[in-house]
C-alpha cells in the first residue's frame, strides 16, 4: 500500500509514551495552544498526519473535536486505540483513526479546517508532497500545523554527542530520511504560506543516567534504527565503556529544558 519511504514506528508502539511522553499536564497545555492558535470552534475538524499513539490527539478528542488520524504504523494505531477505550470507554463517533500513507491521503479536497504534523517529516522521504497533500485536504482559510520539540538544555548532555562520535569512528553516520525544521519553514515560505511560530508549552526534564543509557541500548531512538546490527554491537559497547567512566553514580538525574513550537501556515 505505501509507495513512499518513511520510517515505520511499529517496532516503538510499546515504548513510544515512555520514551517521547510529555509530563503530566504539558498535554493539556499545547491543546490549549493549539486551540487559541488556530481559533478552534465546536464545528472545526482536524486532520493529523502520523497520529501515532494519540498524545496530541487525545486532549483534542476529550474536548469533543471531531479528529481523523492516518499513520502508516498499524502498532502505533492500536495503542491509540486502546487508550481511546481505556480513557474514553469507546472510540467517539467524531473520531476516525485509519492505517493510510501521507503522500496520498484517502480523503477528498477541501475537508479539514486544520492538519497536523508533529515529529513526522523528518521521517519521510517524500515530505514536500506530503506538505502538498495536506494542502489538498485543507480547506480556504484553514490551517496547517507543524509541531515540533526544542530541547533549550539537553539532559542527553554529552550523551549524543559522545554517541555520534563513536559512529564515525566506526565508519557509520546515521542519515536523516526527510526533512529538518530549517527545510520545512523555507519550503513553506517559498510556497507562499504566511507563517506565524508559537511556543506552546515549556517544562523541565530529569532522568536518571542509566534509563538513559538503557535507551540507547534498547534502539529506542529511530536513528538508531538503520545502524547495521555488527557496528551496533561494538559501537553500544564502546558507549557502555564510556558510560562507565563518566558516570560512575549511574543513578545521577540529567536535568534539562525543552519547549513544544508550533509553526502555523495559512495560504
Amino acid at each position: 500500500m505505501v509507495q513512499s519511504y518513511s520510517v515505520c514506528f511499529d517496532r516503538a508502539a510499546g515504548f513510544y509514551d515512555v520514551t517521547r511522553g510529555f509530563p503530566a499536564g504539558v498535554d493539556e497545555e499545547i491543546a490549549d495552544a493549539i486551540v487559541t492558535a488556530v481559533g478552534a470552534t465546536q464545528d472545526t475538524h482536524f486532520l493529523e498526519v502520523g497520529i501515532g499513539t494519540g498524545r496530541i490527539a487525545l486532549p483534542l478528542i476529550r474536548r469533543g473535536y471531531a479528529y481523523s488520524g492516518i499513520d502508516i504504523s498499524e502498532e502505533m494505531l492500536a495503542e491509540l486505540r486502546r487508550k481511546l477505550r481505556e480513557r474514553l470507554g469507546q472510540i467517539p463517533p467524531q473520531v476516525s483513526v485509519q492505517m493510510a500513507d501521507a503522500t496520498a491521503l484517502p480523503f477528498g479536497e477541501a475537508c479539514f479546517d486544520v492538519a497536523i504534523t508533529v515529529h513526522v517529516l523528518h521521517l519521510i522521504r517524500e515530505w514536500q508532497q506530503v506538505i502538498g497533500e495536506i494542502r489538498r485536504v485543507l480547506r480556504p482559510g484553514g490551517v496547517y500545523l507543524y509541531g515540533y520539540g526544542d530541547r533549550v538544555v539537553s539532559a542527553r548532555g554529552e550523551f549524543d554527542p559522545r554517541w555520534t562520535e563513536i559512529l564515525a569512528g566506526l565508519g557509520f553516520a546515521p542519515q536523516r530520511v526527510g526533512a529538518s525544521t530549517e527545510e520545512v519553514e523555507q519550503y513553506l515560505q517559498a510556497e507562499g504560506a504566511r507563517l506565524e511560530r508559537v511556543v506552546a508549552a515549556e517544562w523541565p526534564t530529569a532522568i536518571r543516567a542509566q534509563a538513559l543509557f538503557d535507551w540507547y541500548a534498547q534502539r529506542s531512538y529511530s536513528a538508531s534504527w538503520q545502524i547495521p546490527e555488527e557496528i551496533f554491537t561494538v559501537a553500544i559497547r564502546q558507549f557502555q565503556e564510556w558510560f562507565r567512566d563518566t558516570y560512575p553514580d549511574p543513578q545521577v538525574t540529567l536535568l534539562g529544558e525543552s519547549q513544544f513550537q508550533m509553526l502555523l501556515a495559512r495560504w
